[in-house]
C-alpha cells in the first residue's frame, strides 16, 4: 500500500477475491476484518459499499481497509497489468498480485 509491503509486524497479507454477480461484482476482503460487499464497474472504477467486521488490527492492516472501504465507496480506480491489479483513490494506492483466475459459468 503507498509503496510500502506487508511485513510480518503488519499481519498476514491482505486478500481480495472477486466473483461476478450478474451485471455486478461480489468482493471479499480479508484484512484485520473481513470485508464484503457488491460493486459496480463504470468508466474504469469499482464502486459500492463494504461490509466488514469490527476487530482491531495492526496499524498497517487498519489503512488498507480504511482505504478499501472509503475508496470502493468514493469509486475505485481499477488497473490490471500482467499479474497486478492496481487499486487507487485519493491518495491511496493498493497493489495485489493475482493468485488466479477462474471462469466459472
Amino acid at each position: 500500500m503507498n509503496g510500502k509491503e506487508v511485513g510480518k509486524s503488519e499481519g498476514n497479507a491482505p486478500t481480495l477475491q472477486f466473483e461476478s454477480e450478474g451485471d455486478k461484482l461480489r468482493v471479499s476482503a480479508k484484512v484485520a476484518n473481513s470485508m464484503n460487499g457488491v460493486l459496480s464497474y463504470k468508466n474504469g472504477k469499482l464502486t459500492g459499499m463494504l461490509m466488514s467486521t469490527r476487530m482491531m488490527g495492526p496499524p498497517f492492516q487498519m489503512d488498507v481497509e480504511r482505504a478499501l472501504g472509503q475508496g470502493f465507496e468514493a469509486g475505485m480506480h481499477v488497473k490490471r497489468e500482467g499479474g497486478t491489479l492496481t487499486l487507487s483513490h485519493g491518495n491511496d494506492t493498493l497493489e495485489f498480485t493475482v493468485a488466479k483466475i477462474l471462469l466459472v459459468r
